[in-house]
């Protein structure tokens, strides 16, 4: 995927990109057609470029930015704030749905076409695909084996057309399958690292690039200072709604463009596990308790950065109480016609993955094609049908990674971005992964420091953000629209450093929702 840029300004235009123009529902596309009564806007499945829309006057705007549909739109367009989308991106660092921050403003839903009606000026979304809802038993060889196939023939078939390959490299699991598919298509290619030298998916990233060779430029952190340097970069290609904290290694976006054609990007392939983690409460069906445990997932769970509704209570003014809830309960009660187990997958993935992680990518895509095989309809089907069970634990995708290039496992693996499990076949191995799961159980001996790109990060946004940040919160005009509670705010700040009980993602949203407000809100 390579970004592309179309903006309807009350009228449309023919508009067509795929990455796969013969088969466009395999990738990413965007398609816009009119004829004398009616403007179509097709998304692909799962909305890799946005395309946000609005109806004023009896005309349909829309672009695949929304900094120029903003512009596009007439000064009687009321530029309002979206107060459930702001209360949904504080506590969960993304959008719900297809909400954008600006009331008025939607955006296409993910394997959705929009169709507006020339004559009475409505619109009417279709849903012309959805995930799907059930699981497949398989024999696990097979299973594994068909796998391995249909991922090696998606990249294959993607890099073909391409002279220079690139890939972003970690030290998890993501990494390795991207590497043992292009090592054993006998694919040259370059890998990308971004962080600090002291980080261990750095240091093992260089591992991996050492042992198999591989030409690798890595992309040192200079400091917490670089969120401030990149945010405005970062809030146009972002559209404004990704938390600030969240905005990091864009200048590396520029070198892997003066380098390579394609960036193969791991997001996704993670479809292995369930969702974040695997739970075996959602293999049976509860009733009303499996509805309740879906929505703690988003109440102070895994798909939040907030402690939970009660911090409704001292944050938000009292009419928006419970506003969150209902809004989640709605998402949840859209999965209905899914396996609980499914239904757990599908939240996650749409909510987390597309519309927090995504933006990520779509970042990225404004400097060099991005190429997400996690994503590609052949391997997505197949991965997305295997049954939690299988995918516990990630064991199938290391079986898989045993069958593809069983060396990639012989260098250590960093898992949950902060231990690391030796997954080797030897006895030494599987007793160093022991040893280190033991340690890190019992005593924490051995639990590496994570916290984005090294150790030390909240201390570090202290010492070089927090006069900005607090200035730029406390002066925002978000301030006076009845939404957070002032003495909120002032407890935020009420230190000479950031809350130590608040999360620096809530800091990050909370700053990049005064930015959007101050920005495009009258």
């Amino acid at each position: 995927m390579k970004y592309q840029y179309v903006t309807l300004d009350g009228s449309a235009r023919n508009f067509f990109y795929a990455e796969y123009p013969a088969d466009p529902e395999k990738g990413s596309f965007l398609e816009v057609t009119e004829d004398l009564d009616r403007i179509r806007v097709r998304v692909d499945r799962f909305s890799t470029i946005p395309f946000y829309y609005a109806v004023h006057e009896n005309k349909l705007y829309g672009s695949t930015k929304l900094h120029l549909l903003i512009q596009a739109l007439p000064a009687s367009f009321p530029r309002k704030l979206n107060y459930p989308a702001a209360i949904e991106f504080l506590r969960t660092n993304s959008m719900i749905a297809s909400k954008t921050l600006m009331a008025g403003v939607e955006r296409v839903p993910y394997g959705h076409e929009l169709i507006f009606d020339k004559q009475c000026s409505q619109i009417r979304l279709h849903e012309y695909w959805r995930l799907a809802g059930d699981i497949i038993l398989y024999d696990e060889n097979d299973l594994i084996a068909n796998l391995s196939e249909t991922f090696q023939r998606v990249v294959k078939t993607y890099v073909s057309r391409v002279e220079r390959v690139g890939m972003q490299l970690s030290g998890g699991m993501d990494s390795r399958q991207i590497i043992a598919t292009l090592k054993k298509l006998e694919i040259p290619f370059k890998a990308f690292t971004y962080g600090v030298p002291q980080n261990i998916d750095v240091l093992i990233a260089q591992q991996l690039a050492k042992k198999f060779g591989i030409p690798h430029n890595f992309d040192e952190w200079n400091g917490a200072a670089c969120f401030r340097n990149n945010f405005d970069d970062q809030f146009i290609m972002t559209d404004g709604m990704q938390a600030l904290f969240h905005g990091h290694g864009i200048a590396t976006y520029l070198q892997e463009a003066c380098c390579v054609d394609t960036v193969i990007y791991g997001h996704f392939l993670d479809l292995f596990i369930q969702a974040h983690s695997y739970d075996s409460y959602f293999e049976k069906d509860y009733g009303l308790f499996t509805v309740k445990h879906l929505y703690e997932k988003f109440d102070g769970g895994v798909c939040s950065v907030m402690r939970g509704d009660s911090i409704e209570h001292d944050m938000l003014e009292n009419e928006w109480h419970g506003v969150y809830a209902a809004n989640i309960y709605s998402e949840i009660r859209k999965f209905d016609y899914m396996i609980p187990e499914k239904r757990y997958d599908a939240l996650y993935f749409v909510h987390h993955g597309l519309r927090r992680l995504l933006p990520q990518v779509q970042a990225g895509a404004h400097s060099v094609d991005f190429f997400l095989p996690g994503l590609d309809r052949d391997y997505f089907d197949l991965s997305w049908s295997v049954p939690g069970s299988l995918r516990s634990h990630r064991e199938l995708q290391k079986k898989l990674l045993k069958t593809i290039c069983v060396d990639v496992l012989c260098v250590p693996v960093v898992r949950d971005n902060c231990q690391i499990e030796f997954l080797g076949s030897s006895s030494i191995d599987k007793w160093k992964s022991m040893y280190h799961q033991f340690m890190n159980k019992h005593y924490g001996g051995n639990t590496y420091m994570y916290d984005y790109y090294g150790t030390g990060l909240p201390q570090m946004v202290n010492d070089q953000l927090y006069l900005w940040i607090k200035g730029l919160v406390t002066s925002s005009a978000l301030n006076g629209l009845g939404l957070i509670k002032q003495e909120y705010i002032d407890e935020l700040f009420r230190h000479d450093q950031l809350h130590k009980q608040v999360s620096l993602g809530h800091y990050g949203a909370l700053i990049t929702l005064c930015r959007f407000v101050d920005t495009y809100i009258d």
